[in-house]
């Protein structure tokens, strides 16, 4: 069963949890198009773009729900490895993210 929460700072999004091992596992591999406007993954502090056909934007959250650090249009392939004090990360398709900042707190509903 598919779960679905709202994040908000700037604007509210749609979020996908991805919150068992074959949806991290999974993510947006293998996708033409995210298939969900962006995905938490949790638990999370590393990612990869291998195997995915569009760049991304990440957030890394700690466990506060704070931006720890951003990384804008990932193109595929690339690697960003554990990043210290992250407890989770938000991915959604390039430019989504350009106006989230570190040290920004989401609000989860």
């Amino acid at each position: 069963m598919e779960k679905t929460i709202n994040i908000t700072i700037n604007k509210t999004l749609e979020v996908h949890v991805a919150d068992t091992f074959k949806r991290r596992f999974l993510g947006y591999m293998f996708q033409r198009e995210p298939k969900h406007e962006s995905l938490l993954i949790q638990p999370c502090n590393s990612v990869h773009t291998f195997f995915m056909h569009f760049p991304i934007d990440v957030l890394f959250l700690n466990a506060e729900k704070v931006i720890i650090k951003r990384e804008l249009s990932l193109q595929p392939g690339k690697v960003i490895f554990p990043v210290k004090g992250a407890k989770m990360v938000l991915e959604a398709a390039a430019g989504t993210f350009e106006d989230y900042h570190v040290d920004e707190r989401l609000e989860i509903k």
